[in-house]
């Protein structure tokens, strides 16, 4: 999502303009994903910036403001929602692909055996 806004703003602003995205996320893979996909679409960091964090997190949260080096104009989440009694029911190809704490819209995110 952070790279789909950030080529919005590319296209109307342009790449000089002052606009910054932020990307968390908590997962060290999907952080560098993240990195590798802006860096294949030619962001360059002042633009994107990428990080591992949990928004969960003060201290997290607080080197995020920091990064920004004020408040966030647009925050957008796109949270774990799937209910842990729905995982078993997923696809195999959902399962083998997507990190569980990614989809499982619970604190404890260990995959549900029965």
């Amino acid at each position: 999502m952070a790279l789909l806004i950030a080529h919005a703003l590319r296209s109307k602003l342009g790449d000089d303009a002052d606009w910054r995205v932020v990307a968390c996320d908590r997962s060290p893979l999907a952080v560098q994903l993240a990195r590798e996909n802006a860096t294949k679409l030619g962001f360059s960091e002042h633009n994107v910036c990428t990080v591992e964090a949990d928004v969960f997190s003060d201290a997290d949260m607080d080197g995020l403001a920091s990064i920004v080096g004020g408040p966030f104009d647009v925050v957008v989440s796109n949270p774990p929602y799937i209910p842990r009694r729905e995982w078993q029911a997923l696809s195999a190809e959902v399962k083998a692909h997507e990190d569980p704490a990614a989809l499982i819209g619970e604190r404890d995110v260990s995959p549900a055996t029965s």
